[in-house]
C-alpha cells in the first residue's frame, strides 16, 4: 500500500514538513485498536507552517487525540477541543475500522480517501 504527499506543494514549506507519515501511522494504529475512529482532515498550520492548509490523518478515542506524529509528551495531554482549535480543523472525514479497512482496498493507500483531500480543496 502508498501513501499520497500530505502538503499541497508549497515553495515555502520546509523540508522537514513535507511527506510525513501521519496516515501511516494512523492507519497501523487503528489496525491494532479498532474501537478507534481515524480521521482524516484539513489542519491550519501553525509555527513553520503558518498560512498553509494541508490534510492530515489522526485517531480519535471519544474525547482524546491521538496523533502519533507529535512528541508523546504533547500526545499525552490532547483533548478533542484543543486539537481541533490550535488546528482551526473545520473539515474532517471520519473512519470506523470497518470503513478503513473497505477504504483502504479500494484506494490501495492509506489515506487520503475523500474527493476534498484528493484535490487539496480548501
Amino acid at each position: 500500500m502508498s501513501f499520497k504527499g500530505y502538503i499541497k506543494e508549497h515553495a515555502d514549506i520546509p523540508d522537514e514538513n513535507k511527506n510525513g507519515d501521519c496516515y501511516v501511522v494512523a492507519y497501523r494504529y487503528i489496525m491494532s485498536h479498532p474501537k478507534v475512529t481515524l480521521v482524516h482532515g484539513l489542519v491550519h498550520g501553525q509555527g513553520a507552517l503558518e498560512g498553509i492548509v494541508y490534510n492530515h490523518a489522526w485517531i480519535e478515542d471519544g474525547n482524546k487525540i491521538i496523533d502519533l506524529t507529535l512528541p508523546k509528551k504533547i500526545q499525552k495531554s490532547l483533548s478533542k477541543d484543543i486539537y481541533y482549535a490550535i488546528g482551526n480543523i473545520k473539515v474532517t472525514f471520519k473512519y470506523t475500522y470497518k470503513e478503513v479497512i473497505e477504504k483502504s482496498q479500494e484506494f490501495g493507500t492509506y489515506g487520503p480517501w475523500e474527493k476534498k483531500l484528493l484535490d487539496n480543496e480548501y
